[in-house]
């Protein structure tokens, strides 16, 4: 099989691709066929060696590194102590061993059995990105029907899917993003896009139930002053700063992302019958200078919505 591995921290030069044998399963693991997976934004960070300091011990590289968090395919083989799947299943989740190789071999917790109608190549794009909005707008956030939310960085794959959560909880949803992403927000479910280029965001908004910051720096800083007293920030960029929290009469909390089951398959099936959006920035595919390229159309920060990487198992 092919898996393209990383040999050190740097440019996407130091990718390289490899042929090795398919893994075995040990028998309380899933044995599975790739048919895609996505770039996230910690693939580069750990590619590119910054924030080490920031990232769990466990989820800190050796080399060779296999890349690669998002996971969507087909389980071909099942251990013998795993209860729920099949062979054959369709499957999304989490892999944190990596995900940038035809076979991988996966942790049935981290796994989620799916209907056979999903797109698997398209679905791919939604793992980290639903597992960290979900956390901040439903678990932290604990938004509620009603409630003003601002959602920073509405563009990205976080924001996109934090705005039709909040939606979806009926929540008044405001965003800052580029003009030209103005019209695909809306239509996901933003009430207000505030063009972060060409205006303050504290000009526009005040009273706030609820931030969730995806972009950090001075728009971190910035959100506190904007919020309700009694109002909560949850930050999936920075760990918020607990004496400006206490000053504002705020609460205040970081998240990295978490993934129930009955979460994923929601908005797998959501996503299937057309409830629910995801914007697909570019598709590539897995030799080692398309996986390349993904990583350098991830970079662009003129490009918007998830980068996607196709293996092919259907």
């Amino acid at each position: 099989m092919k898996k393209i591995l990383m040999r050190e921290t740097g440019s996407v030069d130091v990718l390289y691709e490899v042929e090795a044998s398919i893994p075995e399963n040990a028998d309380n693991e899933l044995l599975i066929k790739m048919a895609a997976t996505s770039v996230n934004h910690f693939d580069l960070v750990i590619r590119k060696g910054e924030y080490f300091s920031t990232i769990p011990k466990e989820m800190q590289p050796t080399f060779p590194h296999l890349l690669g968090l998002d996971l969507s395919g087909v389980v071909e083989k099942v251990g013998k102590d795993v209860k729920g799947f099949s062979v054959g299943d369709h499957v999304i989740g989490l892999n944190r061993t990596g995900t940038y190789a035809e076979y991988v071999v996966a942790n049935p917790a981290d796994i989620t059995k799916i209907t056979e109608k999903a797109d698997l190549e398209k679905i791919s794009g939604f793992p980290v990105i639903t597992a960290t909005a979900w956390a901040a707008t439903v678990k932290n956030g604990q938004i509620k029907a009603g409630e003003r939310v601002l959602v920073h960085g509405g563009a990205g794959g976080v924001g996109q899917m934090a705005i039709q959560f909040a939606k979806k909880a009926g929540a008044v949803v405001y965003t800052t993003a580029s003009e030209k992403n103005r019209e695909y927000l809306l239509n996901i479910g933003a009430d207000v896009v505030i063009d972060y280029l060409t205006t303050d965001f504290t000009d526009v908004v005040s009273d706030i139930d609820l931030v969730i910051d995806t972009v950090g720096g001075k728009t971190h800083d910035n959100s506190y002053q904007v919020l309700k007293r009694g109002g909560r920030m949850v930050s999936v960029s920075m760990p918020p700063n607990a004496e400006k929290a206490a000053q504002y009469g705020i609460s205040a909390s970081f998240v990295r992302g978490e993934l129930p089951s009955n979460v994923i398959q929601e908005i797998v099936e959501d996503y299937t019958h057309g409830k629910i959006k995801l914007n697909i920035a570019n598709t590539f595919n897995f030799d080692v200078e398309d996986v390349k390229r993904a990583h350098l159309s991830f970079d662009d920060r003129a490009t918007s919505g998830k980068v996607l990487i196709v293996m092919g198992a259907k």
